[in-house]
């Protein structure tokens, strides 16, 4: 009679919480129509410079990926590599692209194409994103290059909405330039939704029932 019980709670339980509210969704884009974007205005990234964006999420929510258009540029006669990866990261929030690391993905020279093309970051550690809070997405790369001895530079293209600033550093990082009229590089931020306190505490009810129902079932079988 208990076990039957504890099985139709658990029931009600479970039912209760795989209905709680939950969304995925986009919480920041400056691409246009069809992920569209500015394919002929470019950033190099490279030793000499890097490139930090910053954004504030529409919604709070955890991470899920993160779009943007990369490709590679070579300015001179050399059609090599990048000798570095690229590193792209999500960082907290601040005045300049330099907060705490949330998560980074990096990418090997072999990774891209000369035309830029939309690449998916997808997140690994899910940081929470809060709404109303501006958070950067910094890319950089320690790849040198030279016009004519060496390397292609990393890109990272323009948005075509009309979004602008950016910020640069020509020194890898020791100090960050605002330039407010350079349209902002394109991207897309993606997040899910966080698990509400009273559906996390239903599952771990769930769970704990399951445990009870079992050890009285066992416990009952011994006698």
């Amino acid at each position: 009679m208990i076990a039957r019980r504890l099985r139709q709670v658990l029931f009600v339980l479970t039912a209760f919480a795989s209905t709680a509210p939950g969304w995925s969704s986009t919480i920041f884009t400056n691409f246009g129509t069809n992920d569209s974007y500015d394919t002929g205005t470019r950033y190099t990234v490279d030793r000499g410079q890097w490139l930090g964006v910053q954004f504030t999420p529409s919604a709070s929510g955890a991470a899920s990926s993160i779009l943007l258009p990369l490709g590679m540029f070579n300015g001179g006669t050399y059609n090599g590599l990048p000798s570095d990866d690229l590193l792209i990261s999500l960082r907290a929030p601040g005045s300049d692209p330099t907060g705490t690391v949330l998560e980074s993905w990096p990418f090997a020279p072999t990774d891209l194409a000369f035309a830029p093309s939309i690449r998916t970051l997808n997140s690994v550690v899910h940081p929470i994103l809060t709404s109303a809070t501006a958070y950067w997405l910094r890319v950089e790369s320690d790849a040198m290059w030279n016009a004519q001895t060496c390397c292609l530079s990393y890109t990272w293209s323009a948005n075509s909405t009309g979004m602008f600033g950016v910020k640069y550093t020509d020194d890898q990082g020791l100090s960050w330039i605002n330039s407010p009229v350079d349209a902002t590089a394109a991207f897309e931020v993606n997040a899910s939704a966080v698990p509400e306190p009273s559906s996390a505490m239903l599952l771990t009810g769930s769970l704990a029932l399951v445990a009870l129902s079992r050890r009285w079932r066992v416990s009952g079988k011994r006698e």
